[in-house]
């Protein structure tokens, strides 16, 4: 079942459960999940549910998601496919975040499909001289 991406920005909970609640009961961080309202304010800050800040900032401030697990998602994991995208230059880790994404997407979420996209974005809709696409399989052993 898949949920639109409004539901998701109005802050609407998915209705599955997150399968890295699994973890809960090991050393990982996993298990700490962030609540759907959770979110960062502009010139503002939360900690403990309490708010910081004037009533009048408060009411006006940007507030941006809080990126990270949730205990509910949005979609069944084995029908995902999921896309990595870098915008080139030299970063370094960037090799290490790109083999962790690809560990947790595939044993802690259990996606099955997982790509890299060759040439940042334009990977997405380039079409390769010998036809082919942007497109490479990442698999989480090697």
């Amino acid at each position: 079942r898949l949920v639109g991406v409004e539901t998701f920005l109005r802050g609407a909970e998915g209705e599955l459960p997150n399968p890295m609640v699994r973890f809960k009961d090991s050393n990982s961080f996993a298990w700490k999940f962030f609540k759907i309202e959770d979110c960062i304010q502009n010139e503002l800050f939360t900690l403990n549910d309490t708010q910081y800040g004037s009533e009048k900032q408060l009411l006006n401030a940007k507030r941006y998601k809080k990126a990270g697990p949730k205990a509910q998602i949005f979609y069944e994991p084995e029908h995902v496919r999921a896309a990595i995208v870098t915008c080139g230059g030299l970063c370094p880790g960037e090799n290490a975040v790109i083999r962790e994404l690809v560990m947790i997407l595939s044993y802690g979420y259990g996606v099955k499909e997982i790509y890299g996209v060759k040439y940042g974005f334009q990977g997405f809709y380039k079409v390769l001289d010998n036809g082919g696409d942007c497109f490479v399989k990442l698999v989480p052993y090697i």
